[in-house]
């Protein structure tokens, strides 16, 4: 596994938007984001936090949590 963290990633969100950002953590764990397993909701692991200024109405830097394959270029991994 490559270490992403400060590189600079574009990225695909959840509406097919590319936008761009710093990695903050390569292997990010989502409390009680994965499947219910045995009655229990299970931690959604492997995922990357990334950095990202938006626009949209001012809002400034904010942590976006994205799955590794919305990756589309990572500069310098």
């Amino acid at each position: 596994m490559i270490d992403m963290i400060g590189k600079e990633v574009k990225f695909k969100d959840k509406y097919d938007r590319v936008l761009e950002g710093i990695v903050v953590n390569d292997n990010y764990t989502l409390p009680y984001g994965g499947p219910i397993v045995d009655g229990k909701v299970t931690d959604l692991e492997g995922l990357v936090q990334v950095k990202h200024y938006e626009t949209t109405m001012n809002i400034g830097w904010m942590n976006v949590i994205i799955e590794k394959s919305q990756i589309i270029e990572c500069n310098n991994c």
